[in-house]
């Protein structure tokens, strides 16, 4: 589950926060997500929504309002 190599530089000029899963912690599991899922999460790190990026395709403006509403609803 080495996925942190460039973590670093990936989030180089971002305002959103990256969360990395590890070994010790195994959030995937705990949290029955699937791959291409964004998870949001409130500041105790409870699952407040799951959007799917597979399924909900960004190009589509819809879907793009649809993810800005939910990240809006969770910086309230």
């Amino acid at each position: 589950m080495d996925h942190a190599s460039g973590l670093d530089t990936y989030c180089d000029g971002r305002d959103l926060p990256v969360l990395q899963d590890e070994a010790s912690v195994n959030a995937w599991a705990m949290w029955g997500v699937e791959w291409r899922d964004l998870v949001i999460v409130t500041p105790d790190l409870e699952i407040m929504a799951v959007y799917n990026l597979t399924e909900h395709d960004l190009s589509e403006p819809a879907n793009q309002q649809e993810l800005l509403d939910l990240l809006a609803a969770a910086a309230e």
